[in-house]
C-alpha cells in the first residue's frame, strides 16, 4: 500500500505522456488559442496523444511476445534498447509527417527536439541508466521557461509547481529503487537543458 503513491506519479508523469503534456502547456499558456476554434485544439490533442503515447505503447507487448524483450517492465537497462530504438523509429516518422503538414512552428519543434532527446536517451542506454521521468519534467521545465523568456508569457507560478512535481516524481522512483540520485539528477538537467536550447536554436 505503501508504494501506491510512487507507482501513482510514476504513471501520471510517464515520459511517454512527455509531449502531451507539453502540447497541453503550450495550449494552455493562451499563445495558440487565438488561431485556434474548440474543434482544431482537440483535434491536435488526439493527433498528438495517438503518436507520442498511444503507438509507442503499443509497441511495448508487441515487443514482448515477439520476444525482443524479456518482460514488460523492462527492469532490466539491456532489454530498454529495443524499447528505446522502436520509440526512437516512430517519433522520427511522426516528427516527419507533423513537419509536412501545417502543424504551428512551436508544435513542430517541440517534436523534433523530443525525437533527439528519444535518440540520446538510446544511445546513451548502452553506458548509462538515466531517469526518463526526470527528463520529462525537465523538458516541460525548459518549455515554460523558454514560454515566459521568448513570448513573455507570465508562467512563474506553473514553473514553481513544475520544480514541485519534479521533486514528487523524483522521490516516487528513489522509493520504488528503480534509480540512484545521480541519474535523477543527469536526467531533469538534460532535459531541461537541451529543450530550452532546443527551443531557442530553433524559434
Amino acid at each position: 500500500m505503501k508504494m501506491f503513491l510512487p507507482r501513482f506519479f510514476s504513471i501520471l508523469f510517464h515520459p511517454l505522456l512527455t509531449v502531451f503534456y507539453a502540447v497541453l502547456l503550450i495550449f494552455y499558456s493562451g499563445h495558440y488559442l487565438w488561431l485556434l476554434d474548440s474543434q482544431m485544439f482537440y483535434a491536435l490533442l488526439i493527433i498528438f496523444f495517438a503518436l507520442t503515447f498511444v503507438l509507442p505503447l503499443i509497441i511495448i507487448p508487441f515487443l514482448y511476445y515477439q520476444q525482443f524483450i524479456p518482460d514488460l517492465l523492462l527492469k532490466k537497462r539491456e532489454s530498454r534498447f529495443s524499447v528505446y530504438l522502436s520509440i526512437a523509429i516512430l517519433y522520427l516518422v511522426s516528427s516527419f509527417l507533423i513537419y509536412k503538414f501545417s502543424f504551428p512552428l512551436l508544435l513542430k519543434n517541440i517534436m523534433i527536439i523530443s525525437t533527439a532527446i528519444v535518440v540520446i536517451i538510446t544511445i546513451t542506454n548502452k553506458i548509462y541508466h538515466i531517469s526518463t521521468h526526470a527528463i520529462s519534467v525537465g523538458v516541460l521545465t525548459g518549455l515554460l521557461l523558454f514560454m515566459g523568456i521568448q513570448y513573455n508569457v507570465p508562467l512563474k507560478t506553473e514553473i514553481m509547481i513544475l520544480f514541485l512535481v519534479g521533486g514528487i516524481v523524483s522521490s516516487s522512483r528513489l522509493a520504488l529503487g528503480y534509480h540512484k540520485p545521480h541519474e535523477i539528477y543527469t536526467g531533469f538537467t538534460g532535459g531541461f537543458v537541451i529543450m530550452l536550447a532546443g527551443m531557442f536554436l530553433l524559434t
